[in-house]
C-alpha cells in the first residue's frame, strides 16, 4: 500500500465478536474438558499409592494447566483484536493476527474488483448483525474470491468497496471520436491553415445542416406525400439529432478558434433582457414537457450591451437553459438579469441533480463532464460549458457555478460588462 495514500476516508472493521465465541468455544473443547474428565477419571479408578502420587502433583499440574489455558486464551483475544480489515481510497487490506509473534498483511487493488456481495448464512448471523463479504477480483487467484467472514454490518463494507470502485473507462463514441480527429487535425496546423481549415468545415457542416434540415422537414410536412405517423416521429427525432451532432462539432471548433484567436466576434448593441426572453421563451415548450417549471422573472425596461448577439444567445444563455432542463428531472428553473452601473448578471438556479465538489473543479474545462452526464445526458461531449466560458470571456465577462452537492441543485452566473451609453443612461 502506498505509504501517502491518505487515510481519512478509510474504513476498519474488525471480526465479529461472534469469531471470538467461537474461538473460545473451541479452546475450552480442546483444552479446558480433556483434563477434567482425566481428573474424574482417575478420582474414581486410581487407588492406593498410585492416587497418593497423583494427588501430590495435582498442584504443579494445575498450575501449569491454568497458565496453558490462560496462554491459549490471550492468543485467541490477540487473534480476534488485532486482526482487521482496511478500506482505503485505493486498496483494500487483511491484517491477519496469526499469533502473538506472526502478523500477515494481505493487499489487495480495489480498482480490480469486479464485483461485491454480501450475505448473512443463517437466522443466528441475521439476528446477530454479521455475515460474509464476498469480492469478486482477478488478484484473488484460483479462488475468485476474497472471503472476509465474519463481518459485522458486512453490506458496511460491501457499500465502502463499491463507491470505491473507479468507473470503467468507456470507449469514445464515433462522434466523439470525430471530433478528437477534427481537433487533432486543427491543432496540428499553422495559424493561417488552422483559421482557413475552419471555414472549411464550418461551410461544410453548415452545408449538410441546411440539407438536412431541408430534407427531414419536407418528409414531416408531406411534401413527399402522406407518410406514417411513425416515419414523421423517426424523421423528427433524425433532424433533432442532425441538428446536436453539428452543434457539438460547432462547439469544439468554436473553442479551437477562440483559443486561436481565429473566432471572430461581430460585436454590436443589442438588448440583453430581450435576448434572454426570447430564448426562455424557445424553451418553455420542452420544458413543460419534461414536467419543469421555467420561471423567467421579467423586468420592463432594456439592459443594453455590446457584443455577438448570436454566440451569447446559443453558446451561452441557451446553453445554461438547456442544461438546467437536461439536468432537473422535477422542479423548478429560475431565470434572472439584474443589472447596476456597470455590469449585467444572468442566472439560472434549478432544482436538479446538483454539482459535486469533484465535479465542479473541471466544470469548465476542456472536454470535462460531470459523474452525471453518463445518465442523465449521454450526448454530452464536455465542451458546452467550456465554450460557453470563452464566449464570456470574449466579451470581457465571466462564468461561474455554484451547488450544496448532490440533489441540492445549481446556480450559473454570468457577468457581462454593460454597453458605455447604458452606463450614462443610468
Amino acid at each position: 500500500m502506498d505509504p501517502s495514500e491518505s487515510s481519512q476516508n478509510a474504513v476498519t472493521l474488525h471480526l465479529h465478536w461472534v469469531a471470538f465465541a467461537r474461538d473460545i468455544s473451541i479452546l475450552i473443547m480442546g483444552v479446558v474438558f480433556p483434563p477434567l474428565i482425566a481428573s474424574i477419571f482417575i478420582h474414581n479408578v486410581v487407588s492406593g499409592d498410585v492416587a497418593v502420587a497423583i494427588a501430590r502433583i495435582t498442584p504443579l499440574f494445575g498450575a501449569f494447566w491454568a497458565l496453558l489455558v490462560w496462554m491459549a486464551a490471550a492468543l485467541v483475544w490477540t487473534k480476534y483484536y488485532l486482526s482487521l480489515w482496511v478500506v482505503t481510497d485505493r486498496h483494500l487490506v487483511y491484517i491477519n493476527q496469526v499469533n502473538i509473534f506472526n502478523r500477515q498483511v494481505a493487499t489487495w487493488d480495489i480498482a480490480a474488483v469486479e464485483s461485491v456481495v454480501t450475505s448473512a448464512e443463517d437466522p443466528l448471523s441475521a439476528t446477530l448483525d454479521y455475515g460474509t463479504v464476498w469480492i469478486k477480483t482477478p488478484e484473488a487467484g484460483e479462488s475468485e474470491y476474497i472471503i472476509a467472514t465474519p463481518i459485522p454490518h458486512p453490506e458496511t463494507m460491501g457499500e465502502a468497496i463499491r463507491s470505491r470502485i473507479p468507473a470503467p473507462i468507456q470507449a469514445p463514441s464515433e462522434e466523439e471520436a470525430l471530433i478528437q480527429q477534427t481537433t487533432d487535425a486543427i491543432s496540428g496546423q499553422s495559424a493561417e491553415t488552422q483559421a482557413a481549415l475552419v471555414r472549411s468545415i464550418s461551410h461544410e457542416m453548415k452545408g449538410h445542416l441546411t440539407r438536412s434540415q431541408m430534407t427531414f422537414a419536407a418528409i414531416i410536412a408531406g411534401d413527399f406525400g402522406e407518410v406514417p405517423e411513425g416515419l414523421k416521429d423517426i424523421a423528427g427525432q433524425a433532424l433533432a439529432d442532425s441538428r446536436e451532432g453539428v452543434e457539438t462539432v460547432m462547439d469544439i471548433l468554436n473553442s479551437a478558434n477562440i483559443k486561436k484567436g481565429t473566432l471572430m466576434m461581430e460585436k454590436e448593441t443589442f438588448d440583453l433582457l430581450e435576448t434572454i426572453r426570447e430564448s426562455v421563451n424557445s424553451f418553455r415548450p420542452e420544458a413543460a414537457q419534461r414536467g419543469v417549471e421555467l420561471r423567467f422573472r421579467d423586468k420592463i425596461g432594456s439592459c443594453l450591451i455590446e457584443g455577438d448577439r448570436p454566440k451569447l444567445s446559443h453558446h451561452v444563455f441557451r446553453n445554461l437553459i438547456d442544461n438546467a432542463i437536461r439536468y432537473t428531472p422535477s422542479g423548478t428553473i429560475d431565470v434572472d438579469l439584474t443589472w447596476d452601473i456597470a455590469y449585467a448578471t444572468f442566472s439560472v438556479i434549478d432544482s436538479g441533480v446538483g454539482i459535486t465538489p469533484e465535479d465542479m473543479a473541471h466544470l469548465f474545462t476542456e472536454g470535462g463532464k460531470g459523474s452525471h452526464s453518463t445518465q442523465v445526458n449521454p450526448q454530452s461531449t464536455g465542451y458546452g460549458l467550456y465554450v460557453a466560458k470563452l464566449v464570456a470571456e470574449g466579451h470581457g465577462g465571466k462564468i461561474w457555478a455554484e451547488s450544496d452537492g448532490p440533489g441540492t441543485g445549481s446556480r450559473f452566473f454570468v457577468k457581462l460588462p454593460l454597453h458605455p451609453s447604458a452606463k450614462r443612461a443610468l
